[in-house]
């Protein structure tokens, strides 16, 4: 365990040991993958603090948050996504905490974009109208070059480009694998993430598209089984290909949901052991299973950094070897 302590409600404080204090959060963890710390926004005073978790283990809170914030840090920069109502994406400097506004603002959450079709061109404002309904619950990611990409709930990709501004990010048969899952209302995108210099993989309801490096998209569509319990939220991309896929979980589910996508495309259900309560932390890989993820990042040493919503907890995790299940049944 990282953070959190289950018996205190203390607050998060500069200097103190973040296994000392409650990390209460909504989501958004991430790690710095150049120096290690973690960010994890704080819940309270608005969402305006976030927590850095240094390399020792102690606290710096930064006064640069946003209400409900994804974070993602690539170099000096820390950027925030909030998609609760409509978008706004800031980026903030880490050495001077400047923040610049990029999507919206804190007094304009609803912004009047401007989008672009992949050729560069305005979309008409009967397309824009259409993608409004989709912006709340947006993921994002940073690609390679550290620019962000913006997943809407309905499956759709786009790069930022400017103040207020995006183009449409379309992998060669992306859009063909999307309809392929049930198209934009259908799909209930949940998660986001880089996979590799130029892949990214993207989580839904109904099913998972990886869009590669290399111009091929690859979808698996889930069985009825799967679409009708609660989705997953958690796509970690595995050496050799395969996928885990965490969440899906709710505090009177009996029990936990891990899977796996090979790198051939099947989906097999995995056991990582019974539901575990807060209280029942003993750094087994059941904790990891039952956890409402809110944030997952890889660290430097090969190990996983995890915000466990329910509890208020951050896990370091490794995988265990080989990681093999059942078929799910069609």
């Amino acid at each position: 365990m990282i953070a959190g302590d289950r018996e205190t409600s203390r607050s998060p404080r500069d200097g103190e040991y973040a296994v000392r204090v409650n990390i209460r959060s909504n989501g958004g963890l991430t790690v710095d993958q150049e120096t290690g710390r973690i960010y994890v926004p704080v819940a309270g005073a608005g969402g305006r603090r976030i927590a850095r978790i240094e390399g020792d283990g102690r606290i710096t809170m930064l006064s640069v948050g946003m209400a409900d914030a994804q974070l993602a840090v690539s170099g000096d920069r820390l950027w925030q996504l909030a998609s609760y109502a409509g978008l706004q994406l800031s980026r903030t400097s880490l050495s001077s905490l400047q923040t610049t506004d990029v999507l919206g603002s804190d007094e304009v959450t609803y912004p009047r974009l401007r989008i672009l079709d992949r050729h560069g061109k305005p979309l008409p404002r009967s397309k824009v109208d259409r993608l409004n309904k989709y912006w709340k619950g947006s993921q994002f990611a940073l690609k390679g070059d550290g620019d962000p990409i913006v997943l809407s709930r309905a499956g759709e990709l786009f790069e930022v480009v400017g103040r207020d501004a995006l183009k449409r990010w379309e992998p060669s048969g992306y859009e063909a694998a999307l309809r392929g899952l049930g198209g934009a209302d259908d799909f209930q995108a949940t998660d986001l993430v880089a996979d590799g210099a130029h892949g990214v993989i993207v989580l839904g309801k109904g099913g998972l598209l990886r869009a590669g490096g290399n111009g091929d998209v690859r979808g698996v569509g889930f069985p009825s089984s799967v679409r009708e319990a609660p989705p997953w939220t958690a796509a970690l991309p595995l050496s050799g290909g395969a996928v885990l896929l965490l969440g899906g979980v709710s505090p009177l589910q009996g029990t936990p949901r891990p899977a796996l996508i090979t790198a051939d495309g099947e989906l097999q259900a995995l056991s990582f052991g019974p539901q575990k309560e807060c209280d029942e932390f003993d750094g087994t890989m059941a904790d990891v299973a039952s956890a409402d993820p809110g944030g997952v990042s890889k660290a430097r040493d090969g190990s996983y950094i995890m915000l466990n919503k329910f509890c208020g907890l951050v896990y370091s995790f490794r995988l265990p070897s080989p990681l093999s299940g059942a078929p799910y049944r069609q």
